[in-house]
């Protein structure tokens, strides 16, 4: 799929002030040229750019080089702390690497559009990844809360003596906790330690008798089961 906007697809390069466009109306993110710049060099397609005829004269020791006007950049940083559009940028030609300072109003940057659709394609990548990591660690959480509840609620059979409608009603509370806490019920002995466990992580205090969690778990299975009969 091609995430591109629309009003970019059928061009075969954009110029920075494209380029950033398009990343920023497709991910939200916000970006600079020069770290524009570096991730395409960094992909093996480097941005390029036409350079002024003074920027195209390079002297290296006693030697003197005259490159054409349009180069590919290597990386590109900000010139000054204090002006946005003065850059510095790296060229490689005829196995030289030499900088040279450009003034961004003036010298256009020209950017693969392939490139930049996959760069917008690796940060939206990212962004679902980190996604699925928050909705599941929401799941962790609540399903932790869940099971707070339910070992606070089989903590409190045990605390004073419970009627009858008292115990039907929390046995029905505790089947609710236990079936959205993901505990099926079909094997009680085996939920219990399951609990027993988490009890000890959290630090809770819960029944610890062998085999008394498991029947209130039974108990309130059984409890939604005569619930459910007409």
């Amino acid at each position: 799929m091609n995430r591109l906007p629309v009003k970019f697809q059928l061009l075969k390069q954009l110029n920075q002030d494209q380029a950033i466009q398009a990343i920023v109306e497709s991910t939200g993110l916000g970006f600079d040229v020069f770290t524009l710049t570096q991730a395409c060099a960094d992909a093996g397609v480097p941005a390029t750019i036409t350079l002024p005829k003074s920027g195209t004269q390079f002297r290296n020791g006693s030697q003197y080089f005259n490159f054409g006007e349009t180069q590919a950049i290597r990386s590109a940083r900000r010139g000054s702390p204090y002006n946005e559009v003065e850059a510095v940028v790296s060229v490689e030609a005829q196995d030289v690497l030499w900088e040279t300072s450009i003034d961004l109003r003036n010298s256009t940057l020209l950017f693969s559009t392939t490139v930049i659709r996959k760069i917008i394609d690796r940060l939206l990548d990212i962004s679902d990844e980190q996604n699925e990591l928050n909705a599941l660690q929401q799941e962790l959480d609540t399903e932790r809360l869940l099971r707070r509840s339910l070992e606070a609620e089989i903590a409190r059979f045990n605390e004073k003596p419970l009627d009858t409608r008292e115990r039907a009603s929390l046995e029905r509370l505790i089947y609710v906790l236990a079936h959205e806490a993901k505990f099926r019920l079909i094997k009680p002995h085996a939920d219990e330690e399951v609990i027993k466990e988490a009890a000890a992580r959290l630090g809770v205090k819960i029944p610890t008798g062998k085999g008394t969690i498991a029947k209130y778990l039974e108990a309130a299975k059984c409890r939604a089961e005569a619930d459910r009969e007409p």
